[in-house]
């Protein structure tokens, strides 16, 4: 005769095997938490607040203008103009609390910039909750072309790239490309931007009228 767990018994085994899970779940929450705590402190460590890049720095605005400005009513046919990272990266924050699901704002960035391509660190506040650091590659081809595009995207240490975050990265590229194509077709420069170089402490934009 097949013995048949009585129900009691299963219940007991279901609830037995869903707390097994929910403290697995929970020692990995808490292993994954202590390494991005000691990244951020690592990451944090010896930059003070006048590192990163917050929109109340609102010269980072002025200066970008001014430079626009003078790039925009320039005689030249061909003419370029260089931002700073920190003002690009200015830009780019004002550019992102404009798109930031609702509730979500940006609170500051940081960026490593070098030839070819940058890493841009954002980090976010839900409300009065601060969210952990996301960390864009930003990239650009050897081409001239104004399409530039981030092609890695973590969450402090834990590169997500390959684990979901490509919708997110296609989202943000499809995003930057729009961006500058509304600036080209709107003639906000009065000039067509031919190419973008990112370099080490600039990016260098180059527009025709």
């Amino acid at each position: 005769m097949r013995y048949k767990k009585k129900p009691p018994l299963l219940i007991l085994s279901i609830l037995s095997l869903l707390i097994v899970i929910i403290l697995s779940c929970l020692l990995v929450w808490l292993v994954l938490l202590r390494e991005y705590k000691a990244w951020e402190k690592d990451f944090e460590e010896g930059k003070d607040e006048g590192s990163y890049i917050v929109l109340s720095d609102t010269s980072l605005r002025d200066n970008a203008e001014k430079k626009l400005l003078i790039f925009s009513k320039s005689n030249t046919k061909v003419d370029f103009v260089e931002l700073s990272d920190r003002e690009f990266l200015f830009l780019i924050g004002e550019s992102l609390n404009t798109s930031l699901p609702l509730g979500i704002q940006y609170k500051k960035g940081y960026v490593e910039s070098n030839k070819g391509f940058w890493d841009v660190y954002v980090q976010t506040n839900l409300k009065s909750f601060e969210l952990p650091w996301l960390v864009f590659r930003l990239q650009k081809d050897q081409t001239e072309t104004p399409q530039i595009y981030v092609d890695r995207m973590s969450v402090g240490n834990f590169d997500f790239t390959d684990y979901g975050a490509g919708l997110v990265i296609n989202k943000i590229n499809k995003g930057i490309n729009e961006a500058i194509l509304l600036v080209n077709e709107s003639d906000f420069t009065g000039r067509v931007f031919q190419n973008i170089e990112l370099e080490k402490g600039k990016v260098i934009i180059k527009g025709e009228k």
